[in-house]
């Protein structure tokens, strides 16, 4: 089997011990062409820059997690690095990959962005910029909680205008997660009944908040509880589109993915995914 092993900024070559197996051969290249499996060493951002190579090839990918948010190696059962060896042992001795939705953005540019956990602007997207500006191991202790916490008293809602089968919404909003998974930002629960394979996404809508407000119910955050809130807006739909008075930063899987006006949308049974 040739397997392609693809290094994340705090990941290495060296990172490939214990995943060595007989009858495997790995390549670093980062070139996935001709290769039976990939294996991801790095956080939700690795893994996003290459999920179009992933999706083009059609090879099974293993999480490893070295990043700072490796909240899609949690999900999907590779959150340690000793759960994703047996995933990998497992796959090597014939178990089949998983197979799971993922979400795609069509941006203002005419882009066309795939990713695997979660989507949003607003709020959430103002925090994702700072905490990306900030040294990895910060953003490994607390970073992206500090990074909220200094968006809080920067952002000022935006009008917003959400069209989807059966919910349009045209509001101020302090923020909007469009989820292929329950979290991001390294365990902030923001779309918490997401699965990776139910043909939806999970959208939620949090309109305008006064910042003492914010800071009170941002813990709900965390055990995905904030759902309930009044000014929280939440349902499951295959598609959607948003639009803004001014265009707004749109943020996928941590990483920057254009800007508003944007269309959402499921892509159903796109990926194979190694687990345990």
């Amino acid at each position: 089997m040739r397997a392609a092993a693809i290094f994340g900024p705090a990941a290495s070559s060296k990172d490939l011990g214990i995943f060595h197996a007989a009858g495997v051969e790995f390549s670093d290249s980062g070139n996935l062409a001709g290769a039976e499996a990939a294996l991801v060493f790095g956080g939700d951002g690795t893994v996003h820059r290459f999920l179009p190579q992933l999706l083009e090839h059609n090879v099974p990918v293993l999480a490893v997690p070295t990043g700072s948010g490796n909240d899609f190696h949690r999900e999907v059962g590779t959150g340690t690095r000793t759960l994703a060896a047996e995933a990998w042992q497992g796959f090597v001795a014939g178990k089949p990959p998983r197979v799971i939705d993922l979400g795609v953005i069509t941006n203002t540019e005419g882009e066309r962005i795939v990713y695997c956990c979660v989507a949003g602007l607003g709020l959430d997207s103002d925090a994702n910029l700072r905490a990306n500006a900030m040294p990895s191991w910060v953003k490994r202790h607390g970073g992206y909680v500090v990074a909220g916490l200094q968006s809080v008293f920067a952002y000022k809602p935006q009008r917003v205008r959400v069209t989807a089968d059966g919910h349009a919404i045209d509001a101020p909003a302090t923020m909007i997660a469009i989820g292929n998974a329950p979290a991001y930002g390294d365990g902030l629960r923001i779309t918490p009944r997401a699965v990776f394979d139910d043909g939806k996404l999970d959208v939620c809508f949090v309109g305008a908040m006064s910042k003492p407000r914010i800071l009170r119910v941002f813990p709900s955050i965390f055990r995905g509880t904030h759902t309930q809130l009044k000014e929280v807006e939440y349902f499951q739909t295959a598609k959607l589109r948003i639009d803004t008075d001014i265009p707004m930063r749109i943020h996928a899987d941590g990483e920057h993915a254009g800007h508003t006006p944007a269309e959402f949308a499921v892509l159903p049974n796109a990926l194979r995914v190694i687990v345990p």
